[in-house]
């Protein structure tokens, strides 16, 4: 049948949802280290098996929000324009999630519990750390991907752990001050926003852009003495006595010294007028 997927899709996540609402009711109601996959199972009416087809563990029940946000950005990194520098598809990506996420929908409902779990259960902190750390290598091989040659593994992780981190803290303190989901949404854009901006002053713009920025200098068309350095205004030494510039020839000058004889400016030459 030609709608079979969708009604197969559209049963997935109905269990989904049913699977992740049991899981929160029970962590509320006995606490996290309390409640076991198996009660999760039998309250969303299904098999153990049958969970393990969804989430690989009880606690990623908690981390779809995050998985959901990953696949999100690493669709605007594929998307990129053929224009757009490497910072501003990455702060757009970000930017376009951060639209969607901590809304009304499922995961949206998960964050406030989530947050209160991470931070009162040790093992959950630890897992959360070990799933950002992958979702921040994903998203660091899709942009050195999308711009082959322009990033070398540091950078990359680098620029999406500023990324992805003042993201996630900005998202983070918002919900631990109780603010709704528009403000959530909106502290996370901003946070993203400045890196973005630190991140651009720092790299710079593409090779390619610097390249058209700075035209190929032609030194035919430079004058004698440009790119010279000049040490003073040249002198006529046919207007000189022979004596003087058969001392310079020497060594030394009028007065003995080295220094008028190369040609350089004394402090105390400046304050009489003297010349070089």
């Amino acid at each position: 049948m030609v709608d079979e997927p969708g009604f197969r899709e559209r049963k997935k996540q109905r269990t989904k949802r049913a699977l992740v609402e049991a899981a929160l009711r029970l962590f509320d109601e006995q606490g996290y280290e309390e409640t076991t996959l198996d009660q999760i199972a039998a309250a969303a009416d299904i098999s153990r098996r049958t969970f393990f087809s969804y989430f690989p563990a009880k606690e990623d029940v908690l981390f779809l929000g995050m998985e959901e946000r990953v696949e999100g950005v690493l669709r605007g990194i594929a998307g990129r324009r053929p224009e757009e520098a490497m910072v501003d598809v990455l702060v757009r990506a970000a930017e376009e999630v951060a639209g969607h996420a901590w809304g009304d929908d499922l995961a949206g409902a998960l964050e406030p519990v989530e947050l209160r779990l991470l931070l009162t259960v040790p093992a959950l902190q630890a897992r959360a750390l070990y799933r950002l750390s992958l979702a921040e290598a994903r998203i660091a091989e899709a942009l050195r991907a999308a711009f082959p040659g322009e990033l070398d593994p540091i950078t990359a992780v680098a620029v999406v752990g500023a990324v992805v981190r003042a993201g996630t803290a900005a998202a983070m303190a918002a919900l631990r001050n109780g603010e709704p989901g528009d403000q959530v949404r909106a502290a996370t854009r901003r946070a993203v926003r400045i890196v973005g901006q630190g991140l651009r002053h720092t790299l710079g713009p593409r090779p390619e852009d610097r390249s058209a920025q700075v035209p190929s200098e032609d030194r035919s068309a430079r004058g004698p003495s440009e790119g010279r350095p000049v040490r003073g205004p040249s002198e006529d030494r046919s207007a000189r006595d022979p004596s003087e510039w058969r001392s310079a020839e020497d060594g030394s000058t009028e007065d003995g010294s080295v220094e008028g004889a190369l040609g350089v400016r004394t402090e105390a030459d400046a304050d009489q007028g003297g010349r070089f």
